[in-house]
């Protein structure tokens, strides 16, 4: 049995949460990096073609800039810009 993909009404509120507050992670933690990795594929999936966009290409240029193009963190979120564009063409060739 495969668990659902979370949705943007349940990632959008996850990705605050982690964000506020006195113990919040750096915006460069793993886990903040793979929420708003799941967050652009979410909104790729829903057909949100131009928030999944922007959101992973944000997500890719941040981690390209503040951390080493070998760090598992950059190389997350290059998987998921990777998966929202073949979610965004494979939407647009069912149109």
């Amino acid at each position: 049995m495969t668990t659902p993909s979370p949705t943007t009404a349940e990632l959008y509120p996850r990705l605050a949460a982690m964000l506020t507050g006195p113990d919040a992670p750096n915006a460069f933690d793993a886990a903040v990096i793979d929420v708003r990795a799941d967050l652009a594929i979410a909104c790729a999936r829903e057909g949100r073609a131009e928030d999944a966009a922007l959101q992973v290409e944000e997500l890719v240029k941040d981690c390209r800039r503040e951390l080493t193009g070998d760090d598992p963190r950059t190389a997350r979120a290059e998987e998921a810009k990777a998966e929202v564009w073949r979610l965004i063409e494979s939407v647009g060739e069912k149109s």
